[in-house]
């Protein structure tokens, strides 16, 4: 499954909305004490996986991700569809590393601050379930248009 940054299609409400995360002062094992979470979801329209994927980056080393969180913010259930197993749907409601990427030495430090002031937050996690919705409802514009400019023109009877 491919991801698409929520900021691609919908760039003026990413600008605005941004989740900004600083921590201050900064601790030793930080080199960097000010993050955005960039967000990322599935591209696939008829994909109900309700989650997002966001990566913790700074402008302070442009191009360098810090960590890749992902979180579902149904329940635990929702997501065992898709996980390897129970506690891996538990983990994926709580927030939890990309275990495929390779993060930084204090992803597991950033990790704590994103669930405590981010994923424990209602109204963040409204603005994630809200940013999911446009961009399927864009995805599934987009696909209907792509699949009828592929259909012929009806017939016409003579």
């Amino acid at each position: 499954m491919r991801m698409i940054k929520f900021g691609e299609q919908f760039q003026d409400v990413a600008v605005r909305q941004t989740v900004l995360l600083c921590i201050d002062p900064p601790r030793k094992q930080f080199s960097v004490k000010d993050y955005v979470l960039l967000e990322y979801y599935c591209d696939e329209p008829d994909c109900d996986c309700r989650r997002v994927v966001l990566d913790v980056v700074s402008s302070d080393q442009p191009g360098r991700i810090f960590a890749s969180i992902h979180f579902g913010w149904e329940n635990s259930a929702f997501y065992r569809k898709w996980a390897q197993t129970p506690a891996d749907a538990r983990l994926l409601k709580q927030g939890v590393l990309d275990p495929t990427v390779l993060h930084c030495d204090w992803a597991d430090l950033l990790l704590d601050h994103v669930r405590e002031e981010v994923l424990a937050n209602p109204k963040a996690v409204a603005r994630f379930k809200k940013h999911y919705a446009m961009l399927k409802r864009e995805q599934r514009k987009r696909a209907k248009a792509a699949k009828s400019a592929l259909e012929p023109p009806p017939r016409r009877g003579y």
